[in-house]
């Protein structure tokens, strides 16, 4: 992964181009399309952009509540 090596400018568009991608072609509570918008949030928590991160924090949380229950390890907020 990009932002691993600490690429993050360059690990974005590819990021949010995987996030296009998989709403096209995945249901909405999928997992991969949640753990993409994970990771989409942390890369803009990484670039300190909050505000950009946050839609996509709460789209994966709220995503594997429904998925997963409440009580799961990957939605205890």
């Amino acid at each position: 992964k990009m932002r691993m090596l600490g690429h993050f400018q360059d690990a974005l568009q590819p990021q949010i181009d995987a996030v296009r991608i998989y709403e096209q072609h995945l249901a909405p509570e999928h997992g991969d399309l949640l753990e993409a918008h994970h990771q989409l949030a942390e890369l803009y928590v990484l670039r300190f952009q909050p505000h950009q991160a946050e839609p996509h924090a709460r789209r994966a949380l709220l995503g594997r509540r429904s998925l997963l229950g409440p009580e799961a390890e990957h939605t205890l907020a």
